[in-house]
């Protein structure tokens, strides 16, 4: 978890009004209850130097880290620190108001200063060399570039389609235990699934064998226990899915996808190709009784 490093804008104002109408606790001693490391820079908000440090600090912790900044919403505005620059646009007086005060000109809505715009194309040159120098490598992988593009395609290797199994018709399956057969059939041709259930993975037919299970000493392991997250489940999955080369799956029983909903909207308006497999979804109550089976 050291790479995960959360700033936290603490601006001290809410939709609503300023944050104390709905908040009493301190964020970072919370943070810190829960084992996090916590670097609070409070009124350096504008001190890039001090943001760079704290956060080279957090990267070399092994523990997740929370960097604080103490921040005024809507800076240098006339409306600053107050709740009508959080939801609302800036009206056009306040905007010449703001320019005068940060020195730009007011007769342009878009201008980017020599300097920052010298300093991009240098990123642009820099990264047309990294890009140059990644294709020659990405060229030298031979046959293995089969496997790559397939992952990174999000499908599977030339013929995979020939490996999914069939049945008779009339042949009776649970749905669920096809939906496994099809997935373990697929893990061996679509190298970029990754995934389990929360604390359901052999009810929801989420289990891949055979390729080890994702741990600390594994990393390469395809099958993720989420345990009892579907919440977690989900934006992990959505994680994998939009950083690329994996096709997530993630399985619970459907009335339990509402503790995944948020990350089920966001995984539909990223587009991320997350599949989430939601089993026990007769009309009929199950054996676990109506708190696990509509």
């Amino acid at each position: 978890m050291g790479r995960l490093v959360v700033v936290y804008d603490d601006n001290h104002i809410t939709i609503d009004g300023p944050s104390e109408l709905a908040l009493s606790d301190s964020a970072p001693a919370r943070f810190q209850a829960y084992g996090w490391h916590v670097v609070d820079l409070g009124e350096m908000a504008d001190d890039t130097e001090a943001i760079e440090a704290a956060l080279r600090e957090a990267s070399g912790d092994e523990r997740p880290s929370l960097v604080v900044l103490r921040t005024h919403i809507g800076a240098p505005s006339p409306d600053v620190d107050t709740a009508a620059v959080h939801g609302y646009s800036l009206k056009e007086e306040a905007i010449a108001e703001t320019k005068r005060r940060l020195g730009l000109p007011e007769d342009q809505s878009f201008w980017v200063p020599d300097d920052v715009l010298a300093l991009y194309r240098d990123a642009g040159r820099r990264g047309s060399a990294d890009r140059a120098a990644w294709e020659v490598r990405i060229a030298a992988l031979g046959d293995q570039r089969v496997e790559w593009d397939a992952a990174q395609a999000g499908t599977g290797v030339p013929g995979w389609e020939d490996q999914l199994p069939s049945w008779e018709p009339g042949e009776v399956i649970a749905t669920r235990k096809a939906s496994n057969a099809c997935l373990q059939a697929l893990v061996d041709e679509v190298p970029g699934i990754i995934g389990g259930g929360a604390d359901l993975t052999g009810n929801t037919g989420t289990t891949i064998t055979g390729h080890g299970v994702q741990a600390r000493d594994c990393p390469e392991g395809r099958q993720i226990y989420f345990g009892v997250r579907e919440h977690a489940m989900g934006a992990v999955s959505n994680g994998l899915a939009l950083h690329g080369s994996h096709r997530p799956v993630a399985g619970t029983f459907l009335v339990f996808s509402d503790y995944m909903r948020g990350a089920v909207r966001l995984a539909a308006l990223s587009r991320a190709r997350s599949i989430f497999v939601w089993s026990h979804d007769s009309v009929g109550v199950g054996e676990d009784g109506p708190t696990h089976q509509p």
